[in-house]
């Protein structure tokens, strides 16, 4: 077993152990809802780099912004007031959001506290996206923004991202990193993406590979703990290649055994190629073309 899943096991043995233990933390007053918007133009810029951090709340992210950005938060702890940084360096934007301004000021919100962001993002520019989750809920709509790069970290909570239609970028790398909960990816195959990276700790996971291909791409999985559908098209070629100690019960549906792996019919004549590496622990897996 590689260091990655042994690390990605403990993280999902210890999740349930660590709910059980008592830390003595501030409390955050609960106050009225508070709503602020920003807009941020595209200026001089002909590309974009935009980082979002959120500790805890809900985010959501869509496309067909008017400029580079619009935001609106909405929140009841005065110390998670959202900060908005820009700066432009040559012709490049870049963008940081994150929650509260004070990194000594921490602690637990009472009963009732809300943190809403939606963010809407610009399709004219290139840009790179980095997302980071804490706590909460994220339901990201990238459909036709034009990403040369994605990232996101997710801790505990439940994450869906989907692209319903082509991405016009070259989208270099996708890097998602996962804790504990629900992910849900759609429409994959419409990303544009070379090279996909997924590492899951706990979970239900569900990986569709779907979409307009137009170049092949390699694709590796981690998952630890939980339960892992990976869903692949049939219009091209498909090879999935598995590894690990896998406790728990694998599914292929629609690909035939070779090798160390399974390939689709249409894999050794395609153009396109897509090639998985997936790596599982505990729980159960799925593989199909449905």
């Amino acid at each position: 077993m590689n260091k990655e899943l042994a690390l990605l096991l403990c993280i999902g043995l210890l999740a349930g152990a660590a709910l059980s233990c008592t830390i003595s933390v501030p409390t955050l007053s609960v106050g009225p809802v508070q709503e602020t918007s920003h807009t941020l133009g595209i200026e001089d810029a002909s590309s974009a780099d935009i980082q979002l951090s959120i500790g805890a709340g809900e985010l959501t992210v869509s496309p067909n912004a008017d400029g580079l950005l619009n935001a609106t938060f909405r929140y009841n702890v005065q110390e998670w007031q959202p900060k908005v940084e820009r700066n432009n360096v040559g012709s490049l934007a870049s963008v940081l959001i994150q929650q509260g301004s004070d990194k000594n000021t921490w602690g637990i919100a009472g009963s009732g506290a809300r943190n809403e962001w939606d963010i809407r993002l610009g399709n004219s520019l290139p840009m790179r996206l980095t997302i980071g989750v804490g706590a909460g809920s994220s339901k990201l709509d990238l459909s036709g923004v034009r990403l040369s790069r994605l990232r996101l970290d997710g801790g505990a909570g439940d994450m869906t991202l989907r692209f319903d239609t082509p991405n016009p970028e070259a989208l270099s790398e996708i890097q998602i990193n996962s804790g504990a909960g629900k992910v849900d990816l759609q429409g994959m195959g419409n990303a544009n993406f070379e090279q996909f990276s997924f590492k899951g700790g706990a979970g239900q996971v569900s990986l569709d590979f779907n979409g307009a291909w137009t170049r092949s791409a390699t694709v590796d999985v981690i998952s630890g703990v939980g339960q892992v559908t990976v869903r692949v098209p049939r219009e091209i070629g498909v090879r999935v290649k598995t590894s690990g100690s896998p406790v728990g019960k694998l599914v292929v549906e629609g690909l035939k055994s070779v090798g160390d792996g399974y390939v689709n019919d249409v894999y050794d004549s395609a153009e396109i190629k897509l090639d998985i590496s997936l790596t599982t622990g505990v729980g159960e897996v799925t593989v199909t073309d449905r």
